[in-house]
């Protein structure tokens, strides 16, 4: 299935936002090749998760040549504080929840690849639940425009 995406980044790449980059322009995304570590990676077994970790990179960045990160911050939302959220966006109805929302087997597999993959691949991570209570959408902004100027 990386594949698949890969192709799809790619061509936006070739397409869209490549010749803008190229030229020294700043590019923030939302939806890359981490993302789809983290989603990828979440549905193998704890012990392949490197070596595929270690493919996806090669085939991306170095097969491929799409632009690596520089930076990639990690949003981490404990499952629990993000379900109290969930249940209070949908008025305590869990049926609104789509098919990823109420599986919490799935979400707590995908943070805890992203945990391992944000680990193993040296981002930035930023806590957003403090004390089982998520933070102020100011202090994780205000976090996110922190390391963002870093790089500048």
């Amino acid at each position: 299935a990386s594949v698949f995406y890969t192709v799809d980044r790619y061509a936006s790449y070739k397409t869209v936002w490549g010749e803008y980059y190229n030229s020294g322009g700043t590019v923030l995304a939302g939806r890359y090749t981490p993302s789809n570590a983290v989603h990828q990676t979440s549905k193998l077994p704890r012990g392949k998760w490197a070596d595929f970790l270690d493919w996806l990179y090669d085939f991306e960045y170095e097969k491929i040549k799409i632009p690596r990160p520089d930076k990639v911050i990690f949003l981490d939302m404990p499952v629990e504080v993000s379900q109290k959220l969930l249940s209070g966006r949908y008025g305590g109805n869990e049926q609104k929840k789509d098919i990823h929302e109420s599986d919490v087997e799935y979400l707590a597999k995908c943070r805890e690849a992203a945990v391992f993959t944000a680990e193993y691949s040296g981002w930035t991570v930023i806590p957003c639940a403090r004390l089982g209570a998520p933070r102020t959408v100011e202090e994780i902004s205000d976090d996110i425009k922190t390391e963002v100027l870093k790089l500048f």
